[in-house]
């Protein structure tokens, strides 16, 4: 396809909305922190950081912990009885007891209206040709040419 000039797609994502430029001054908080009171609250953050990090290793050692237990006393097993091994590796539906009741689906009820106004806001992007008729016409009926050999050139 040969390429045609045609519309941008608008990018209105990155336009920041008139009311909030207006509002900006009431939204912006000059709030003066104490030299002291920033430092008490850099230190807190990086105490903070080091207990998370702590914690975070420390659950994930005892979940691997556990689960190192587990296979090895199911290799365990294993050598023991292959009926066994299996009867333990099965779902055990009484372990998370769950029961739901009612239809699991609904038919839609014709003329239902939900709650609330529903407006469609998708946009829609088209791109623009000089003359669409005149770019699908050559789109379909363009002649392929062969390509010369060297012969025909020279």
């Amino acid at each position: 396809m040969e390429k045609q000039p045609r519309q941008p797609k608008p990018i209105i994502e990155l336009e920041v909305p008139d009311i909030l430029k207006t509002d900006a001054a009431a939204r912006n908080r000059n709030a003066i922190v104490s030299e002291e009171v920033s430092e008490d609250r850099h230190y807190f953050m990086k105490d903070w950081s080091h207990f998370a990090l702590k914690r975070h290793r420390d659950e994930l050692w005892e979940l691997d912990r556990k689960l190192l237990s587990q296979q090895k006393a199911l290799d365990k097993l294993r050598e023991e009885s292959m009926e066994l091994y299996l009867e333990a590796c099965q779902f055990d539906p009484n372990l998370i007891p769950f029961t739901a009741q009612g239809p699991t689906l609904t038919p839609p009820i014709k003329d239902y209206i939900q709650d609330g106004d529903y407006k469609d806001i998708t946009r829609e992007y088209k791109v623009v040709y000089e003359d669409t008729e005149l770019f699908l016409k050559k789109l379909v009926t363009k002649v392929r040419r062969k390509k010369r050999s060297e012969e025909e050139e020279d």
